[in-house]
């Protein structure tokens, strides 16, 4: 991630925080943005269908697994198919 792409999606999800949902949407609508980055800004949002519809395109493996764990993701912890990708993309004896 170069260094404006982390300061977009960082400016994103601050103003979503401040009430400004107007960059997180524009940051969606760009169609360039990596599946992670997608799946933050649609929890910042309250997108949570939106944000399991994505993670749900990844590819299992480790790096998924590591990325399901991040805490924005708390609110879908609880979610079958939340569940489900975390199992399938757990690392052997984790």
């Amino acid at each position: 991630m170069t260094l404006v792409h982390k300061t977009a999606l960082t400016v994103a999800l601050f103003t979503i925080a401040t009430g400004d949902r107007g960059p997180a949407l524009k940051w969606l609508a760009r169609g360039d943005t990596v599946t992670a980055d997608l799946a933050r800004i649609n929890i910042a949002l309250g997108r949570q269908p939106a944000a399991l519809d994505v993670l749900g395109k990844s590819k299992r493996g480790v790096a998924t697994w590591a990325l399901l764990h991040d805490p924005i993701f708390a609110p879908l912890r609880n979610d079958p198919r939340f569940i489900r990708m975390l199992e399938e993309s757990r690392p052997p004896g984790a």
